[in-house]
């Protein structure tokens, strides 16, 4: 009779060892879906973002910028403050009609809610890296935050 509860204890401990491993696995698989996910929701308003930067109508731009928006542009002295100074600076950019290609751009999750996306880009004869800091707004989705952007030596 011993030896019958020992081994119904083992088969009870085996059993919960393979039911933690199998929840953790699920939880890791659920975890790789969600960050593919959200990496998924940050590329495309990063997509929209480029597409309508490629435009001709600046106000495209608004429906991104989050609340607190700020950026640093190479050739400003200051700091741009708000969506409105941005759009302005973005006028004066987007006039020339010059398209932007980006390439190596890289995304990566800073938790479920923040993201930086980092490229390289060319538009006319100028180059540069732009980093660009995300945030999940609740109700109103992925907002750009922050843009840095500076141009290679050499460039315009």
């Amino acid at each position: 009779m011993d030896t019958f509860f020992k081994i119904l204890i083992m088969i009870v401990i085996a059993s919960a060892g393979g039911l933690i491993f199998r929840s953790w696995l699920e939880r890791k698989r659920a975890d790789r879906k969600q960050v593919a996910f959200l990496n998924d929701m940050v590329k495309k308003a990063e997509g929209k973002f480029q597409n309508n930067y490629n435009g001709t109508a600046p106000d495209t731009l608004k429906d991104a910028f989050g609340g607190g928006y700020s950026m640093f542009f190479n050739s400003f002295p200051y700091r741009i403050e708000n969506a409105g100074e941005a759009l302005k600076m973005y006028e004066g950019v987007m006039k020339d009609g010059v398209k932007q290609s980006v390439f190596n751009q890289k995304i990566i999750l800073l938790s479920e809610s923040s993201a930086l996306v980092t490229y390289n880009w060319i538009r006319g004869g100028a180059s540069g890296k732009t980093t660009h800091v995300w945030r999940l707004e609740h109700g109103q989705g992925w907002k750009l935050m922050h843009d840095h952007t500076s141009h290679n030596a050499g460039g315009k």
